[in-house]
């Protein structure tokens, strides 16, 4: 796997295992392998309540 993408599922499993919900805006150069990421997830079991995926570039991050 690489660097980068290590560190999103990282995050993500870090946030879920202590109890928390996330929305995940990966940069936009990544937002096809974030999106097969986060579907694993929720293949494995996580609720999609849980975990959401927003796609976009900067101006949807600054809102």
């Amino acid at each position: 796997m690489e660097l980068s993408n290590g560190i999103f599922v990282g995050q993500i499993s870090a946030a879920l295992v202590t109890g928390n919900s996330v929305i995940a805006k990966p940069a936009e150069d990544t937002s096809i392998i974030a999106y097969e990421i986060i579907k694993l997830f929720h293949e494995a079991g996580v609720p999609g309540s849980a975990l959401q995926l927003i796609i976009g570039g900067r101006e949807i991050g600054m809102n």
